[in-house]
């Protein structure tokens, strides 16, 4: 077409080079395997509105559980504990009445002495029998250990010794107890 004698000039203009738009690279999206013997969750689902949310916090399952083992426990601690008062007091009992009963001979009191021999016993002490073994002297003792038997009779022993002697007649104590109703009686003394 006639332009009036002026021919456009033909310029090159800058155009960029052709880039596609970018893509992230391919990653494949993880799925972990479902097992044969696995149901697959259901999708998620919102809540249809107006409905009570449902609480976070699960019920205690385990909590009559710890009562349970509280309360078991602590009647084992106090039959375990009866138990022990028990036996050591069974077995403390002769030895805080043959401490009674050398206390008096002691004190020289032979007619309190008297009151803790027991009708149970055979040989029944008499004065006559305190005036012979002791003489009316000061004693010491140490009363450590007792034997009970099963029979209602037990043996204390200790330490013993006159303290107005210079001789040593004695060094030891055997003291034969027999139970009677509820209380130890003296039966027997014997110096060793």
């Amino acid at each position: 077409p006639p332009s009036g004698g002026y021919e456009p000039r033909y310029e090159p203009r800058y155009e960029p080079p052709y880039e596609p738009p970018y893509e992230p690279p391919y990653e494949p999206s993880y799925e972990p395997p479902v097992a044969a013997h696995q149901i697959p969750s259901p999708p998620y689902e919102p809540l249809p509105p107006n409905l009570p949310v449902p609480d976070a916090t699960p019920p205690p399952r385990f909590r009559p559980l710890y009562v349970n083992l509280a309360a078991i426990f602590a009647v084992l601690a106090f039959g375990v504990g009866a138990c022990t008062v028990w036996l050591v007091s069974g077995l403390t009992a002769p030895v805080d009445e043959a401490n009674r009963f050398l206390a008096d001979i002691d004190a020289g009191d032979y007619e309190a002495a008297l009151d803790h021999a027991g009708p149970g016993c055979s040989n029944r002490l008499s004065i006559d029998d305190l005036n012979r073994i002791f003489d009316g002297a000061d004693i010491e003792y140490d009363l450590t250990g007792s034997r009970v038997s099963t029979d209602g009779d037990a043996r204390v022993s200790g330490s013993f010794s006159f303290e107005d002697r210079s001789e040593a007649a004695a060094s030891g104590i055997e003291i034969v107890m027999a139970k009677g109703d509820e209380d130890w009686h003296v039966c027997r003394v014997m110096l060793l």
